[in-house]
């Protein structure tokens, strides 16, 4: 909506909210409570629709969204395999 900036003019104030779980930190809002998050859950349980026990296969398993699609899957009792361009982006998952 904005860029990284010191200041910002917001034009339409109706399309922001009001965070209100000041238990959470803010830095979930731009993880798994944010963006990410909601493309990973959009995406997964929208429209792949995943069954306890269905292969799940993740390219660029590293990045925001692949590694919240993973975490997604494991919870879902999916088989995942992830994908990510190097040795050092890889951590073994743990079991």
């Amino acid at each position: 909506m904005s860029g990284c900036e010191e200041y910002t003019l917001i034009t339409d104030p109706e399309s922001l909210f009001k965070i209100n779980h000041p238990e959470l930190p803010l830095s979930y809002y731009t993880g798994v409570l944010g963006m990410a998050g909601l493309t990973a859950y959009a995406g997964f349980f929208d429209v792949s629709k995943p069954k306890q026990g269905d292969y799940v296969f993740i390219s660029s398993a590293s990045g925001a969204v692949g590694q919240l699609v993973g975490q997604l899957a494991k919870i879902t009792g999916c088989y995942v395999v992830g994908s990510v361009g190097s040795d050092e982006k890889f951590t073994p998952a743990i079991e």
